[in-house]
């Protein structure tokens, strides 16, 4: 049996300065998911991509479930379509397109930010030209590797995804069941006391 883990949302506030400090290029993505390394063996005629070195994917999805754990204290993570949105502005307005990190150790030079959008349509969006199918609300981003050596270590590294560095607040989430539990409560209550 599965082990019901605590669920808290990621949030951010619009007077804090946090927010994401850096994208981290990974061998094991906290999201579960892999970019896709673009080189001349896959050109894209649809999105106009010549001899490029680019490594494309998500970097949050909406509402999917993170692990974490701290210490001796476990529980998921989640960010909504909303903070996704604010995240990804507060990125580009505080100019870290070129704060990359290798597996959230130590920054990387050479790579930088060059696309960066928000899935509006599963079927019409650019990532569906690329073969991948992600929820509205989706962060994409397309990093562009400069150096051709590193491209090659990255081809033959087990890099596979994009990590976010952020700071931020997580919020408890009471889960719906426990809010019933809640209003039956209550209502058991009022009977009582009008009897």
């Amino acid at each position: 049996m599965d082990k019901k883990l605590p669920l808290k949302e990621m949030i951010l506030d619009d007077d804090q300065e946090f927010g994401i400090q850096a994208i981290s290029i990974v061998d094991t993505p906290a999201i579960g998911e892999n970019f896709i390394m673009l080189s001349k063996e896959h050109k894209i005629e649809l999105a106009k991509l010549e001899e490029e070195q680019v490594l494309l994917g998500a970097a949050l999805i909406p509402d999917q479930k993170i692990y974490r754990t701290d210490g001796d204290e476990e529980y998921e993570i989640f960010f909504s379509k909303e903070t996704i949105k604010k995240l990804s502005q507060r990125f580009l307005k505080l100019e870290n397109q070129n704060q990359i990190t290798l597996q959230h150790e130590g920054e990387i030079k050479g790579l930088g930010v060059r696309e960066s959008w928000i899935v509006a349509d599963t079927e019409k969006d650019k990532s569906a030209a690329y073969g991948l199918s992600y929820p509205v609300g989706t962060w994409m981003v397309s990093m562009h590797v400069e150096d051709s050596k590193l491209w090659e270590s990255i081809k033959e590294s087990d890099i596979s995804g994009f990590s976010i560095e952020a700071m931020m607040k997580p919020k408890d989430v009471v889960e719906q069941s426990a809010i019933d539990k809640l209003r039956d409560l209550k209502s058991w209550f009022q009977r009582k006391e009008n009897d």
